[in-house]
């Protein structure tokens, strides 16, 4: 798992670094603190390995689309600069709990073309390079990682755990709702028949009662998600944004394994009972699976329930305060799980720590 990631000139981090890092990271902050662009950075560490997702979208270009609708547009891959000045590099550093470290440093070719990334492993932060290689992020699918000659030499150089780690990072968003997720994905889950354990862990949260799911023409001609109940069927989408969101969160959740999975907003269109259940269940498979995870949150009902599934699931948490200032320094201020529960307790609001806090 990472234990810190360090960033340079990427897109509005000047500078700046998130520091013990646990296997559960809630990163919390005001508007525009850093928490999306962490988020990217983790999809670009993978892009260097693995530059497509199991849900056939290439990382850098999902960096520059995700937050803005430019369907059919030709990417300006200048956004990726911290103020989009490209005559600098910018630089991301990773830094294994195992030790080795993976940094990142990437040029710019031009606004319409993907940047290149000059890679290199090495066994510890003072250690000598392990591995090198170039990168524009474009090439590669995560449904043949283990196929791929970047992925085999830090297997062989260091060890497969860490390998898989940084192929597999994904990264969920709200704005995946209406995406055709399920249909990039479903070979992955139906395979091994994982699609089973999604239905029970949904009738669990929800207290539906769903039998099977299924792709079909429903109604034609639209070819959809659907959910087959015990007097009838159901296109997933008719239960609802909260529950379609979940579908995607927990179809991810069962099939990674040893990697990291980076989720916006968790609370998004959730019922406060269904997001407490929700979030019980991630932790689970965060146990369960060996996911590193990252959320990103303005709820407070998030923290509190995130807090107390951390501690029925014995899972490490840490609440990390982030905070940008106008030249771009990033600063964040862990909190382990007992100091982010007497946060709480005292009636501190991790989200307001800013306030508590001099700037100095």
């Amino acid at each position: 798992m990472l234990r810190s990631l360090e960033i340079q000139n990427f897109k509005g981090i000047k500078q700046g670094k998130i520091d013990d890092l646990a296997q559960v990271n809630i990163l919390v902050g005001r508007n525009n603190s850093g928490k999306s662009t962490i988020l990217d950075a983790l999809v670009l560490l993978r892009s260097a390995i693995v530059g497509t997702d199991f849900l056939d979208r290439i990382g850098i270009e999902q960096i520059i689309r995700r937050r803005v609708d430019q369907r059919g547009a030709i990417p300006s891959y200048d956004e990726l600069w911290f103020r989009m000045n490209t005559k600098e590099p910018f630089r991301l550093t990773g830094e294994m709990d195992t030790g080795p470290v993976i940094r990142e440093l990437w040029h710019a070719r031009g606004e319409s073309n993907m940047p290149l990334g000059n890679v290199d492993l090495s066994r510890s932060a003072a250690g000598p390079s392990l591995e090198s290689w170039r990168s524009t992020g474009n090439s590669d699918h995560a449904r043949a990682y283990s196929q791929v000659d970047v992925w085999t030499a830090i297997k062989t150089k260091t060890d497969e755990r860490l390998a898989t780690f940084l192929a597999l990072i994904h990264i969920l968003e709200p704005s995946l709702i209406h995406q055709p997720f399920n249909e990039a994905f479903w070979y992955e889950l139906a395979r091994d028949r994982k699609e089973k354990k999604v239905i029970d862990l949904l009738n669990d949260i929800y207290q539906t009662n769903l039998e099977t799911l299924s792709f079909g023409l429903f109604p034609p001609p639209q070819r959809r998600l659907v959910a087959a109940l015990p007097k009838q069927s159901v296109a997933v989408d008719w239960f609802g944004d909260g529950f379609r969101y979940a579908v995607n969160i927990l179809s991810l959740g069962v099939v990674l394994q040893g990697t990291a999975l980076l989720i916006e907003e968790l609370e998004t269109h959730q019922h406060p009972e269904s997001l407490r259940m929700l979030t019980q269940t991630l932790f689970k498979l965060a146990k369960q699976q060996n996911l590193q995870l990252f959320l990103t949150t303005h709820s407070m009902e998030l923290i509190t329930y995130a807090l107390d599934a951390a501690k029925e699931n014995d899972v490490k948490t840490k609440l990390h305060h982030l905070s940008l200032d106008r030249e771009g320094d990033l600063k964040s201020i862990p909190f382990d799980q007992p100091n982010a529960e007497l946060m709480l307790d005292i009636g501190h609001d991790p989200r307001l720590h800013y306030k508590y806090v001099s700037a100095d």
